[in-house]
């Protein structure tokens, strides 16, 4: 587990431990794991985002993807794709100290970050 040392690294243990797919690890919030009871929701996908420019059409000059002013087309998450997909799985016991711990940094560096925060997780 020496992996789990290094910052964010809990998404890829998560992923190899349990099986995930990418965007089933990606698109796993806190609400979707119990720490206490011992087990974590497969509910929804991350999605690869897709922009259009904010700018108008290609008036800076760069992929819409890079437009400073970008704005996001395609919602972030969905469904998983069959009710076979969405499942309840039981982590093993060091991935659960993983993610107390990953959730403790989260927790510290949302605290510093303040108002600049961004994210859902």
């Amino acid at each position: 587990m020496e992996a789990a040392k290094l910052r964010n690294s809990a998404r890829w243990v998560v992923a190899l431990a349990l099986g995930l797919r990418q965007g089933e690890a990606l698109g796993l919030h806190w609400e979707d794991v119990d720490l206490v009871a011992g087990y974590v929701r497969i509910r929804k996908n991350r999605l690869r985002p897709k922009y259009a420019h904010g700018c108008g059409a290609g008036a800076c000059g760069r992929k819409a993807g890079y437009c400073p002013k970008r704005e996001q087309t395609r919602r972030e998450h969905k469904s998983t794709k069959s009710r076979a997909g969405r499942r309840t799985i039981g982590p093993p016991d060091p991935l659960i100290k993983i993610l107390r711990q990953h959730h403790e940094t989260q927790e510290r560096d949302r605290a510093a970050a303040g108002a600049d925060w961004e994210g859902k997780g």
